[in-house]
């Protein structure tokens, strides 16, 4: 059942933070919406396949049974569950066979006494808004992900705003927004791997807030725990942490990804994961466990993530290693495959 009317009335401040669940109520961005016969509760999936709970979400036998029909009529392999609770673990693991991942994050605020003493920064790049002229030449980067939250170039260029710096030739590192509403702006921002370090981040970053700032729209940072860099950059542009708060990653078994995740056990070797699609891998190298495989997501394909967390299994677990290519392709998620 999809309804996209009712849902606001369950959005709250236990829940409103998730990211893009607003863009996918107003659709911004493509999804469906489950809502329960008394329209308390609602399940929405959009087009990440990210899904949001919300609203009282009591027994209700009914409810449950659509919900766990719609992921079998939906019939994906990887879901991210923003506000899954006890109860419906226990729904879904007894309905299906499931592994289910933690994902902390850290939720923001922005503090605009603070970005204002910012001091002033030395910039010799050109900053240009993104518009239609020149969108095209922003999609080409390899970052880009405006067209993974955005349902089209159409309705970003007529509700949402960017900015980008360019060498001459491509786009090195752009800043947009992910989501606009209610007088709020979810920010995205990325940089090419061989220009970072260079405060392009910074440069940006500021430029977007004054503009926010400018229109009256308050800025919205929110990252994955692990995410050091984007930790980095919004404590650099006036943004304190709230609180942290945790993202469930459901996988649901195939035959595939279980003979995998066999073979590293029987090999003593661990199944790491790349943002959004993992974090505990992280762990277990910590605790001594050899990476063999990383599942990361399609628009994460690039060597530069695998050489990542490739350097982070030899410096913790003392091991010399190398990548030794892209491997299976589980049901859109790409395996990078190590001999370590």
């Amino acid at each position: 059942m999809q309804n996209y009317t009712k849902v606001m009335d369950m959005i709250n401040s236990s829940n409103g933070f998730y990211p893009l669940m607003i863009s996918t109520i107003n659709k911004d961005l493509d999804g469906i919406i489950c809502v329960d016969e008394k329209e308390q509760a609602a399940l929405i999936i959009n087009s990440l396949d990210w899904i949001y709970l919300i609203g009282d979400t009591a027994e209700n036998d009914k409810f449950k049974n659509d919900v766990v029909n719609l992921f079998k009529e939906h019939n994906k392999n990887k879901y991210m569950w923003w506000g899954l609770n006890e109860k419906w673990e226990k729904i879904i693991k007894s309905a299906f066979s499931v592994k289910i991942n933690d994902f902390p994050r850290y939720r923001w605020k922005f503090n605009e006494s603070t970005f204002q003493e910012l001091a002033e920064i030395n910039n010799t790049y050109k900053i240009k808004n993104i518009n239609e002229n020149n969108i095209n030449k922003v999609l080409k980067n390899e970052n880009n992900s405006i067209t993974d939250v955005w349902n089209s170039i159409e309705t970003f260029l007529q509700k949402g705003f960017g900015f980008f710096i360019d060498d001459g030739n491509e786009v090195i590192s752009f800043i947009y927004s992910a989501g606009v509403y209610e007088k709020e702006v979810e920010i995205d921002i990325a940089t090419n791997e061989n220009c970072r370090k260079k405060g392009l981040g910074k440069i940006l970053g500021k430029r977007f807030i004054e503009y926010c700032l400018s229109k009256n729209l308050t800025p919205k940072w929110d990252c994955y725990k692990y995410n050091e860099g984007s930790i980095s950059l919004a404590k650099r542009l006036g943004f304190e942490i709230i609180d942290e708060y945790h993202v469930k990653q459901i996988v649901f078994e195939n035959k595939t990804n279980k003979k995998i995740r066999q073979n590293c056990t029987s090999h003593n070797r661990s199944v790491c994961a790349s943002p959004p699609y993992g974090g505990s891998g992280y762990a277990k190298m910590q605790s001594g466990l050899r990476p063999l495989c990383i599942f990361a997501p399609p628009h994460f394909l690039c060597a530069g993530i695998a050489s990542q967390f490739l350097y982070r299994a030899q410096k913790t677990t003392h091991t010399a290693g190398t990548l030794c290519g892209v491997a299976t392709d589980v049901k859109g998620a790409i395996v990078y495959q190590f001999n370590m």
